[in-house]
């Protein structure tokens, strides 16, 4: 039996010069399948999410809700008052049997808080002043009157401290939370007119001020000009009289009492009776002041500035006041006599 023929060997012959074929790029694998269990976490994780935006809106609402409360609590709480202007100052004094004097002012508050508030009293911290018992209801926005009252036992010539700069008024309330207290700024004008009142009450009179002169009379007698001067003390305190110095050049001045020569110094009387608001003063000392010519040039050019608009004053009356550091001057500028008397002496 004869066997089948067996194919013959397929031998291929490449050419050496020609390119390689391309290699067929392998297809990537499919993704496996994800596990079971991967699938089943995400749904808690976006609860979750879910849950947290929940939480922060719901805080927030809280956050909000609690400053709300705590403004109307504040709103409950508030005492905000405020001192009106000085216009709205009113005041009255008395004296007792016994010399001690009473000051009473009434400072006025209003109520710019939103809700009401009862008003228990208020004193004037730094000062002396303060309310009697007081127990006022003031509805918001409304004004009311505080009395505060303060008595005083005078030291002849010194200034009571009752309201010295920087006092605040402090006022006592009640609101709807409790008792509270509030310091109200004072103006420093209402703060000076308390002291003012104080100090004219117990004769005390800034040194200033503790000297009042003036002139009478005068007149030109031949070459001489003769001023009767009036000067009173407005002090209770001890008041001296230092000099009567001229100001005026080419002049000579005499001082003279009941036509004889003054020694200085010369203490003035006080006040016999202290006024109740505006002071009182001592019995005038009246002294004569003769004048003489001694520079005729200088005297005609002393007179040609005062005739252009000059400001020099004829005396200056220097004094002191027991008690005070400082010395005070007061100035005469009474220079009417003066053309006249260089007339008669210089012609």
């Amino acid at each position: 039996m004869q066997e089948p023929l067996r194919p013959a060997p397929q031998v291929r012959v490449t050419d050496p010069r020609a390119p390689a074929p391309r290699a067929e790029p392998e297809a990537a694998p499919a993704p496996a399948p994800a596990p079971a269990r991967a699938r089943v976490g995400r749904a808690p994780a976006a609860a979750l999410l879910l849950c947290g935006a929940a939480l922060g809106f719901g805080a927030a609402e809280l956050l909000h809700a609690q400053r709300e409360r705590a403004a109307e609590r504040a709103a409950v709480e508030a005492l905000d008052l405020r001192l009106e202007t000085a216009s709205e100052f009113f005041g009255s004094t008395s004296r007792g049997a016994d010399g001690e004097v009473g000051l009473v002012r009434d400072l006025r508050v209003r109520n710019v808080g939103p809700r009401p508030v009862q008003l228990l009293g208020a004193e004037l911290v730094g000062g002396s002043l303060a309310t009697r018992s007081v127990d006022r209801r003031v509805p918001a926005g409304e004004p009311a009157d505080l009395q505060l009252a303060t008595r005083l036992h005078c030291t002849p010539g010194t200034q009571p401290s009752v309201a010295p700069p920087g006092s605040v008024l402090r006022v006592r309330a009640r609101t709807a939370v409790g008792e509270r207290s509030v310091d109200l700024p004072v103006p420093e004008a209402v703060l000076q007119d308390l002291q003012g009142t104080a100090g004219r009450l117990c004769g005390y009179v800034p040194v200033s001020r503790a000297l009042v002169a003036g002139v009478d009379s005068e007149l030109v007698r031949g070459e001489q000009l003769v001023l009767r001067l009036s000067l009173s003390s407005a002090t209770a305190a001890p008041l001296r009289l230092l000099g009567i110095d001229l100001q005026v050049a080419g002049l000579r001045a005499t001082v003279l009492e009941d036509r004889r020569p003054v020694r200085l110094p010369v203490q003035l009387e006080s006040p016999a009776l202290i006024g109740l608001v505006d002071g009182g003063f001592g019995e005038a000392l009246r002294l004569d002041v003769d004048v003489d010519v001694t520079d005729c040039a200088a005297l005609r050019e002393e007179v040609d500035q005062i005739t252009l608009g000059g400001t020099t004053p004829l005396f200056l009356l220097g004094y002191e006041v027991e008690g005070e550091d400082e010395q005070g001057s007061t100035l005469l500028d009474d220079r009417g006599g003066l053309d006249p008397l260089l007339a008669a002496a210089c012609g």
